[in-house]
């Protein structure tokens, strides 16, 4: 009898039963974990670059604040989903090899290549996009090592400034989380219901519970860091994962911000809790997208 009521609960009352994930909602998933779409920070050695930006649907990328300003770079053909090939002319000619399994960058200079006067294999494979293909047997004149890693801010700064984006979280959240949104402009009224909170040193989207941050949500910080998981009265409260973004400046006393991290685990009023296991610096991991 106990087995057959457990089951009717189960196969009736899933929402009591099985949290809600955010990090499933298809735009989070889309803005937030796409590996086609990826804002990278990029350093040599502990000195900040640059923005790598990676457009896996238009098969390029694009420099912002180091190499070649704000141009797009199309991909060569022996690219691949998790190892994208592009290369690049300056002075001379670059191939660069992003590999996105540890988002490290790869740089081979070809610095005595003669670009005024190439002949025209040379010229053919920059017109067919196989340069990787046409020097597979040159040796470079040396190799450079650029590690890079994910950063969220600008994608926070085009999720805040789009209300639409903001609407789309929204009823995504309302479904999964069985819940209506919530209406009026007194936040402290807001109950049993879906809603989206901005803040001056963050912004949160979730559920609400007698007007406090309640159940499960998402809450955008400063500098590319979020969480996604349970709250409690406005703190972050039982299970939940935090991302930490790579920094954008040097990292002399950091060297560890020269990538993403996540920490996952249970938290109580916010801070780390008795509750785990393990030590935060244990739960500690690289981000990846695979």
């Amino acid at each position: 009898m106990k087995n057959i009521f457990f089951i009717f609960l189960l196969t009736f009352y899933p929402f009591n039963l099985i949290a809600a994930d955010y990090s499933k909602l298809p735009t989070i998933q889309e803005k937030l974990f796409n590996h086609k779409q990826i804002d990278l920070a990029c350093f040599k050695d502990e000195k900040y670059l640059g923005l790598l930006v990676y457009n896996g649907d238009l098969n390029l990328v694009q420099f912002y604040g180091w190499k070649i300003e704000d141009a797009s770079v199309r991909l060569d053909t022996s690219s691949k989903e998790r190892l994208i090939n592009f290369p690049l002319i300056d002075d001379h000619l670059e191939l660069h090899s992003l590999d996105l399994n540890n988002f490290s960058l790869k740089i081979s200079h070809y610095e005595n290549l003669d670009l005024l006067n190439p002949n025209k294999e040379l010229l053919k494979a920059v017109e067919d996009k196989t340069l990787f293909n046409h020097l597979k047997s040159s040796q470079p004149s040396k190799i450079e090592d650029i590690q890079c890693g994910v950063t969220w801010t600008y994608s926070f700064r085009s999720i805040k400034k789009n209300k639409e984006i903001i609407n789309n979280i929204l009823n995504e959240a309302s479904n999964l989380s069985n819940k209506t949104k919530c209406v009026g402009e007194d936040k402290l009224k807001w109950d049993n219901c879906v809603g989206y909170k901005e803040g001056r040193e963050f912004s949160y989207i979730g559920e609400y519970k007698d007007g406090w941050m309640d159940g499960n949500g998402i809450e955008f910080k400063m500098f590319g860091y979020f969480y996604i998981g349970e709250f409690f009265e406005d703190y972050k409260e039982g299970k939940g994962t935090e991302y930490f973004s790579a920094w954008h400046e040097n990292i002399d006393n950091y060297p560890t911000g020269n990538t993403a991290w996540t920490v996952t685990g249970i938290r109580k009023e916010g801070e780390w809790s008795e509750d785990n296991e393990i030590e935060p610096y244990e739960a500690i991991k690289r981000f990846s997208f695979f």
